[in-house]
């Protein structure tokens, strides 16, 4: 192949990303799911790998998993084939994630892209948290404006509240993150009261609504808009209706413009659809699906500082807000500021104020971090609340938040700054504060001092709300943002009315006209001619014959007469003098126009009690308590019937003469004040001196609370000096104020010609009226009389509840609209008009629905209780139910009434596992059977019994499958086709169950292993990712069901086991030596994860339990070497002493030399070991009570001492750490990287083990010979032999001997020697026997059994303890000969002997010298070997040497022999502090082990501590040289029974047909 040459030029290479492929095959390994999309380039080395906006592995600390909460993962079939899994740990928010990608059939798959940009599966890292919640929520509070209204919609008329939910491209919508103000359409021209009417029903406005909606999470696309709209027909009851619009408005760029026409689409919801509460919790530890719904058990709702935030909260301080101006409608209804007052939607929108000496109620809602809402909570409350410098003013207290000399900005720590809190301290019984004038309740009455009706401008009352700067910054740590709220108005004022004159004689209603004269309109002029001349007609009379101010005009009563007409029936009423008052005390006049809204500020608080009847219009005649009061003066069908005014003028001449109707009015019977005074008509029974018990009704009020202000961020407030914020401008009240005019009179329509308004002869009543004489009155003409022009008007300006800005005009009365040809109107909607079609009445209708001024969306105060259950340990909640193939996913919807709570007799929810149609729940002690939709049955049929539904999806009693039986571990439940299986670790049992029938499973089977061999405790209930942990597998392919237990917690040798259980053979059938941390059967295949990877990587964080190093566990690849040694780091407790010391030091005699502790707490590895990458160091930790720092003669009490086997690994060793699951067993046909072979897992060769006991004939004892084993070629490794040993005649001395033997290989282990021991011979104590049960010299025979012990592996932990639980040794593998093993639990001593199978062809190497190797190389002999410096020869066992043959199809085995020393020692002379004796040890008799090449002790460091406790040191009396005697005994093994194991290296497969034990019958 040539190759040319480049030149010098440079080349420029494009970096290109790899796309991730769309389709393809699917393969079974493991791929991160590739979701996650970046907020910024991710560069290595410089260079940018992944562009910000690139799909990313899902690969986040953003997830907030921890070791100690496994996850708990159910997935869920997606529209569009992807899946859905939602994981649940018990300790985060529930989650959920989309894997992206579709199976679509034969083993192949498609990544799924949905719509647009934004898609619902991918997850951005700055919206992470709300893209993968269950429950869809926001990251951040959005905010909205109201644009206004526009002339070009299909609105109908209505009193509006919008709110607003956020949505993915799903349809998944978030709960409401925004509520508008109130929102009225009306019918006519914006800003314009000429055409402005509120109109009826369902009257179209022809309107259109804008917001803009900005700071919208960026996650979603869409926002989803409901609202309420509250109308009424002319009765003026409020209809409330609720909708949601089906339409979506897009979000673009964080922002969305909503432009809502009434030409969508809409969906008629219920109120409480506006108002569902929903069950959000902040964690769930156990979940299962069921039904096509989801279900969640054992919740937590999210903490709430429930006490900090109701004392924070009374630092909300309210103020008067009275510095807005909503312009001013005069008399003509212009504004020459162009507000229009409440004619403006804005302003209603944006500043409807409150009512003067009103009480109200106020609270505030926060916002929580995680973007729920809290329950309402308590602003300060004030009996008096005026505005800053008023003279009646009660400033409020200035309570501080912390004890003096804190500082909190020195601390993030919660409970510190919680202990150094102040809180404001509140009278229970009354809510008042310190000052009696403030209450916890939230409940102020408005005191105003000034004059709302003032000729510059009308001003509503709001509130400012100051808060300390050091309140917010506390709020700051428990929520994110808030809302002020407030309860609906208990009325103490009625409404407000202008008192006028009631004409004494008529008894009608005048008008005052000038300084002491009241006018009253007539039908003629003062020489007795129909006129239609205003002027003519008119007359102002005397005070004199007026009864001033017992008339008053009462908009509102006017136009809810029904309601008023109940209440003001001569009742005794409270009337107040209004704050603002007239500037003069009468009208002016232009034309038939009379006003009077200048107003100035009255001093006066006068009250008065007066009786107040409703007068309705052209009312003939009522009666008060002494009172008369008309609204009619003459009859229509009568022209010559009249009223008189100023006195009873019964002449022909007389011109004092009324005729017509008078509009409504009410009568104040008692009045004296001054006439024409704005006054305030309080409720019956008002009395200023009741105002505590009006207080107390409203601190005792738990009624809702409604929004009145947006939805803000803490940021978003201002400053109002060095100390406080203040959050200004909080309206959205219930106090209208406005013009209204009322017509006084109108003439009557004639039934002949109702809207005739020509006089045809204007000289008829001069001419034909006189006093008694019917024939010449008769020649009257009513046409006439009755064809008068006659009305003047009158407006004034009041606070109202009701908006009389959006008065209706009313269309009811059809056939009077049928004669005049218009409907009832009033000014300025339609002109003041005297001509024929306008003798009607005036409408006195306005829209019920217009006059509200809360939303319908509810907010309650916190129950008072004694306390707030966040914990649900026994509560199941059920999502709504998930529709197939529906974009919107049911499962993201938890109501808050859809749960049911169960007995805490058995414990807390630990697991749901969906049982065909139905629930199995474990319980900590308990197993229970909840069905689903349970049908009951309503008979029996001729097919069967008959069922009907029931209305709950959960029962309330579940069927108890266990009372007594349940788990801690929610990992060790596990659900194969047939059974559910579990693991008690309290009870220490296994059980399973099918829904029906209860079983334990481990009783007479596997219940001694458990008794022995589950260690944890009541208190040890956390699992450790890889650690701790009780986990159960199911393989199904092979059917097994596999028991895992680990314990690696304050421990030097882990509990671990597997322990298998097959559902084809109903039993255990072995213990595995593998471990798997998590599995999963796919396509009948079954896959696991290495415990032993998940442990590495769990002990390396920084926060593993108990001991860990500093900043963890991971170290440069370099190690820098100092002195022999490398540093690895600093080790640290992670347990809390409060100021005790701890000593650290290495745990493990085995690798003393290998690791060190010094300057304390620096761990360091022997140079020699550098390479290895990898370090695990048993670490031992001693806490003592007192400081580093003792006093002379002080003395260290140990408080606790732990152990922990700490791992440290180089970076290249962390790197290689794998990812990969490991596949088993022969399903599939997918290639492995290596081939499958016997008993390999996760990388690694592990032995094949059978055991079995010769139980023949147990009554005799039996000699046991030899053993055949028929199988296979597979060559067993070794063979061991377990005996309890009472026959032979050294039984006595076993105890002594066990002694003797473990503290031989303490110190050997002490020494280096790569051996283990049972530390629980520390806890035996040998006793030495006379001989013949008399003193002498020599003692009875003391024996010991010599140990050949091969190992020279590294330690061990797993096997070390495996060994030792499944078996009597812990190394028996490394072992050839006998040895005393202890059942702790039996408290027996028993005898072990092992044998290495040695068949009579196989080989071993022999060690010989150099010389001898060099002479076998020289003569060609190339059986020969050299390792690490020794030599070997290869040889062959032979029929001398060998053990064991294969022939005819089976091993034949030589049972061993049991050989051992023997003497008869002297009295023993090592002694402990309280005398007790110990037998010497014998270094002779017992070769070292193979990985000990010599033994040097030369002084008592060289003994272990705790042997030097014993009174052991190095001399001769504790440790004997001398061997016992020259010959070793041997004796057969010999018993009634024997426990004999078989072990195979592993590598081969064994099949064993058949065991033969071969013995004799002993008869010695």
């Amino acid at each position: 192949m040539n190759f040319k040459s480049l030149s010098d030029k440079s080349l420029n290479f494009n970096l290109g990303l790899n796309q991730l492929q769309q389709k393809g095959a699917l393969v079974y390994e493991y791929n991160p799911l590739r979701v996650l999309r970046t907020n910024e380039d991710i560069r290595e080395n410089g260079v940018v790998m992944y562009p910000k906006g690139s799909l990313i592995n899902l690969d986040t600390e953003l997830l907030n998993f921890d070791l100690n909460h496994p996850i708990d993962i159910v997935p869920q079939q997606s529209y569009d084939g992807s899946v859905n899994l939602i994981l649940n740990d018990g300790n985060s928010y529930p989650k959920l994630i989309n894997t992206r990608f579709s199976s679509t059939g034969m083993d192949t798959y498609q990544i799924v892209d949905r719509e647009g940009d934004n898609d619902t599966n991918i997850y951005d890292i700055d919206s992470f948290e709300s893209d993968i919640s269950l429950y869809k929520k926001t990251n951040n509070i959005a905010h909205l404006t109201f644009t206004g209204l526009s002339t070009s919609g299909n609105l109908k008329v209505g009193n509006y509240v919008f709110y607003f939910k956020l949505s993915d491209s799903d349809g998944n919508e978030t709960d409401f993150i925004a509520e508008s103000g109130i929102v009225t359409c009306h019918i006519g021209n914006l800003n314009d009261p000429s055409s402005i009417q509120g109109g009826i029903k369902d009257e179209n406005s022809y309107k259109s609504v804008s917001f803009l909606l900005t700071n919208i999470d960026s996650s979603y696309n869409n926002v989803v808009v409901y609202y309420t709209r509250s109308t009424s027909d002319v009765d003026g009851n409020e209809i409330t209706t609720s909708f949601k619009i089906m339409k979506q408005f897009a979000v673009y760029n964080n922002t969305a413009k909503i432009n809502i026409t009434g030409f969508e689409t809409t969906q008629s919801i219920s109120i409480n659809d506006i108002n569902v509460a929903y069950n959000v919790v902040s964690s769930a530890v156990a979940q299962t699906t069921c039904q096509n719904m989801l279900f969640l058990g054992n919740v937590t709702n999210s903490e709430i500082e429930y006490k900090e935030l109701t004392d924070l909260s009374l630092h909300f301080l309210p103020e008067l807000n009275v510095e807005n101006n909503i312009g001013r409608v005069d008399k003509d209804y212009k504004d020459e500021s162009g507000q229009y007052e409440y004619y403006n939607v804005m302003n209603i929108y944006n500043r409807l104020g409150y009512w003067n000496d009103e009480i109200y109620r106020l609270g505030i809602v926060y916002i929580l971090n995680d973007f729920t809402l809290s329950p309402v909570f308590n602003i300060r409350g004030i009996t008096r609340l005026t505005t800053v410098g008023d003279s009646e003013r009660i400033d409020w207290t200035n309570y501080p938040l912390f004890k003096k000399g804190f500082d909190p900005t020195s601390t993030n720590n919660i409970s510190v700054i919680q202990a150094n809190r102040e809180y404001i301290p509140i009278n229970k019984e009354t809510y008042k504060l310190d000052s009696q004038n403030e209450n916890s309740k939230g409940v102020i009455k408005i005191k105003y001092n000034g004059n709302q009706l003032a000729d510059t401008g009308t001003i509503p009352i709001g509130f400012n709300i100051k808060v300390s700067k050091d309140a917010i910054r506390e709020l700051k740590r428990y929520t994110r943002g808030f809302f002020f709220v407030r309860q609906k108005r208990l009325p103490t004022t009625l409404c407000q009315a202008v008192t006028i004159g009631l004409e004494n004689t008529s008894h009608l209603p005048v008008l005052p006209s000038g300084e002491d004269k009241y006018r009253v309109e007539r039908f003629l002029d003062d020489d007795g001619v129909l006129t239609h001349d205003f002027d003519r007609r008119c007359e102002d009379i005397d005070k004199d014959s007026v009864l001033e101010g017992y008339a008053a005009l009462c908009p509102e009563f006017e136009l809810r007469q029904s309601y008023f007409n109940q209440l003001f029936t001569g009742t005794q009423f409270n009337v107040k003098m209004s704050k603002s008052q007239f500037s003069k005390k009468y009208f002016d006049r232009s034309g038939t126009h009379f006003y009077n809204i200048s107003y100035t500020l009255n001093d006066s608080t006068q009250e008065e009690t007066y009786n107040i009847m409703a007068i309705g219009d052209d009312v003939k005649v009522l009666k008060g308590k002494k009172q008369l009061f008309a609204a009619r003066a003459g009859e229509a069908e009568e022209a010559w019937r009249v009223s008189y005014y100023n006195f009873t003028n019964k002449s022909t001449n007389a011109r004092n003469i009324l005729r017509g109707s008078w509009g409504p009015y009410i009568g104040l019977e008692g009045y004296n004040t001054s006439k024409m005074s704005l006054i305030d008509i309080k409720i019956p029974s008002y009395e200023e001196n009741l105002l505590d018990s009006y207080f107390e009704i409203r601190y005792e009020d738990s009624s809702s609370f409604y929004a009145i202000c947006d939805r803000m961020l803490w940021d978003d407030i201002t400053d109002e000096d060095d100390s406080n914020m203040i959050i200004k401008n909080i309206f959205r009240g219930d106090c209208y104020i406005g013009n209204y005019t009322h017509r006084m009179c109108r003439n009557f329509q004639d039934s002949s010609a109702p809207i005739n308004d020509d006089i045809v002869d204007q000289m008829s009543w001069k001419d034909s009226y006189k006093i008694g004489d019917s024939e010449k009155n008769a020649k009257i003409n009513r046409g006439d009389v009755n064809a008068i022009k006659m009305g003047h008007w009158v407006t004034i300006k009041v606070c109202s509840n009701v908006n009389l800005s959006m008065r209706c005009s009313d269309s009811s009365y059809t056939s009077e609209m049928g004669m005049a040809g218009k409907a009832r109107g009033f000014f300025p909607l339609q002109a003041m008009s005297v001509t024929g079609e306008s003798k009607i009445p005036e409408s006195f209708v306005i829209n019920g629905g217009i006059n509200s001024t809360t939303s319908d969306k509810y907010y309650f105060e916190l129950p008072n209780v004694p306390a707030i259950k966040n914990k649900f340990h026994i509560r199941v909640m059920y999502s709504d139910v998930n529709v197939n193939d529906s974009f919107k996913n049911g499962y993201r919807v938890f109501k808050l009434s859809h749960y049911r709570d169960y007995p805490l007799t058995y414990g807390s929810i630990v697991k749901l596992v969906e049982w065909f149609g139905s629930i199995i729940c474990v319980f900590e002690h308990g197993v229970a059977l909840i069905p689903v939709n349970e049908r009951a049955i309503a008979g029996e049929g001729m097919g069967g019994n008959v069922f009907i539904n029931t209305s709950n999806v959960l029962p309330e009693n579940p069927k108890m499958l266990s009372d007594t039986f349940g788990t801690q571990w929610s990992e060790s439940v596990i659900k194969t086709p047939y059974y559910v299986y579990g693991v008690d670790t309290v009870g220490k049992k296994i059980w399973r169950t099918n829904g029906q029938t209860f079983e334990v499973i481990s009783d007479f089977k596997v219940q001694k292993f458990l008794n022995d061999n589950i260690s944890l405790t009541e208190k040890e209930k956390t699992p450790i990712i890889g650690i701790r942990n009780v986990k159960t597998h199911y393989n199904r392919f092979k059917q097994d069901v596999m028991f895992t237990f680990y314990d690696d917690v304050n421990t030097l040798e882990e509990n671990v086991w597997n322990l298998c259980y097959n559902e084809v053979m109903q039993k255990f059938i072995t213990f595995y030596s593998w471990v798997p941390s998590y599995s999963e059967n796919i396509d009948n295949i079954f896959f696991s994860f290495d415990r032993e990877t998940s442990k590495t990587i769990t002990k390396l964080t920084s926060n593993y339990p108990l001991i860990s190093l500093q900043g963890g566990a991971i170290v440069e690849d370099a190690l820098s070497v100092v002195d022999g040694k490398a540093k690895l780091g600093n080790l640290q407790l992670n347990l809390d002493i409060n100021g005790s010391s701890v000593e650290y030091s290495i745990a493990d005699e085995r690798v003393r030399n290998k690791f060190f502790i010094t300057n304390g707490n620096e761990v360091s590895v022997a140079e020699a070991s550098v390479g290895d990458n990898k370090w695990t160091i048993p670490i031992k930790a001693v806490i003592y009570n007192q400081g580093t720092d003792l006093v002379e003669g002080e003395v260290k009490n140990v408080v606790k001492t732990v152990f922990s086997n700490i791992t440290v690994v180089s970076k290249m060793r962390y790197n290689l750490l794998t990812t990969s699951f490991w596949k088993h067993g022969q399903a599939g046909l997918m290639e492995t990287k290596k081939p499958i072979t016997t008993c390999y897992w996760y990388g690694k060769q592990h032995p094949f083990e059978l055991e079995f006991v010769v139980v023949d004939n147990p009554s005799i004892h039996k000699i046991f010979n030899n053993l055949k084993v028929i199988s296979n070629k597979a060559q067993p490794e070794s063979f061991h032999f377990e005996i309890v040993g009472e026959v032979y005649n050294f039984a006595k001395d076993k105890k002594n001997m066990y002694f003797r033997q473990e503290a031989t290989k303490h110190l050997y282990q002490y020494n280096g020697a790569d051996i283990v021991y049972n530390h629980d011979y520390l806890d035996v104590k040998p006793e030495q026997r006379d001989m013949l049960y008399s003193t002498s010299k020599y003692k009875d025979m003391s024996v010991m059994f010599p140990l050949y012990y091969s190992r020279v592996d590294s330690l061990d932990t797993i096997y070390d303890h495996y060994q030792s639980m499944t078996s009597a040794g812990k190394d028996y593998q490394y072992i050839s000969g006998s040895e005393i093993v202890h059942d702790n639990q039996l408290n027996e001593f028993k005898i072990a002997t092992h044998i290495k199978g040695c068949p009579f062809e196989g080989r071993y190497l022999q060690q010989i010298t150099q010389d001898r190797y060099d002479t076998l190389v020289a003569s060609g002999y190339t059986n020969v070997y050299t390792k690490d410096g020794k030599w070997y020869e290869i040889m062959e066992y032979g029929r001398i040497n060998g053990n064991m043959n294969y022939q005819e199809d089976k091993w034949d085995v030589q049972i061993p022999s049991i050989t051992y020393w023997a003497k008869n020692e002297t009295e023993w002379t090592v002694k402990d502090s309280e005398g007790n004796s110990y037998p010497p040890l014998n270094l002779v008799n017992n070769p070292l082990p193979e990985s000990m090449p010599s033994l040097d002790i030369s002084s008592n460091a060289d003994i272990p501590e705790e042997l030097r406790n014993l009174g052991y040191s190095a001399d001769f009396l504790s440790l004997d040289v001398n061997k016992w005697g020259t010959d070793r005994k041997e004796t057969r093994i010999r018993d009634k029974y024997v426990k004999i194991k078989i072990r195979y290296a592993g590598d081969e497969l064994a099949i064993v047909t058949a065991l033969k034990t071969l013995y004799t019958i002993s008869y010695a």
